[in-house]
């Protein structure tokens, strides 16, 4: 028979002191701790603050509505330096519109390729209408050396560089503007070739925008014909047209 023999109380007391941390360690432990809360603190002090950024990215002085739209609109430090690297110096309204339109330095730089003196309202404007590389190196090809401001119309209007190639196929030599003014009077193709086979051949591009304008068609033409009137030029149709004679 195994007999457990109480430990005495003396023992005891040594086993409870040797299981406490000596004055010193426990001292060393709570140094360490404050040095690493102090360390996360100088830390916490040396992150640069939103306003501190943009201060040192060149901008001084915002406000409050600036401050707060950049940063909702996403305006980085980075972002400002990237397009003051382009040789832009954008007012911060210009920089939101820039953020909220997608507008990115390579963006910049690739429509710059075209046309080197494009500037942030030519480049929003673009950016807005869908204007895109792909689309000026198109009409490019075509001979054509639209400006920012035709780029921006031409989009705006549907003018595709497949439109030009069909109104080219007819015989006509149309410039950008010529394009536009086609296109916003829906100049076809097709009434380009049913005036023509009206006996109207050679037209330029004005005269076939002002046919289409005071509503000239080859149902008219033939209605002026039937009431015996002769030697029809388009400026007289156009004049019927107008006074409402027929």
């Amino acid at each position: 028979m195994i007999v457990v023999r109480p430990e005495p109380a003396a023992a005891k007391e040594r086993t409870a002191q040797a299981a406490k941390p000596s004055g010193t360690a426990a001292a060393k432990t709570q140094t360490n701790k404050n040095k690493d809360q102090q360390t996360a603190s100088d830390d916490l002090n040396k992150k640069q603050s939103y306003l501190d950024a943009m201060e040192a990215a060149g901008f001084k002085n915002l406000t409050v509505d600036e401050l707060i739209a950049m940063k909702i609109q996403g305006v980085t430090p980075e972002y400002v330096r990237e397009i003051h690297e382009l040789g832009f110096e954008p007012t911060p309204d210009e920089l939101v519109g820039m953020r909220v339109q997608g507008i990115t330095s390579e963006y910049v730089r690739e429509m710059r390729a075209f046309d080197s003196h494009l500037n942030i309202d030519e480049l929003i404007g673009m950016k807005v209408q869908g204007v895109t590389p792909e689309y000026i190196r198109e009409f490019h090809d075509l001979g054509l050396q639209p400006s920012a401001d035709d780029l921006i119309a031409l989009k705006v209007q549907g003018v595709t560089p497949g439109y030009v190639k069909e109104m080219r196929a007819t015989g006509l030599k149309p410039n950008t503007d010529e394009l536009i003014g086609m296109k916003v009077q829906g100049i076809t193709p097709e009434y380009v070739k049913s005036i023509e086979a009206a006996g109207f051949r050679d037209l330029d591009c004005d005269e076939l925008i002002g046919a289409k304008v005071q509503g000239i068609t080859p149902e008219f033409i033939e209605k002026a014909r039937k009431h015996g009137f002769q030697n029809l030029t388009l400026d007289k149709l156009m004049a019927l047209k107008h006074a409402n004679i027929l």
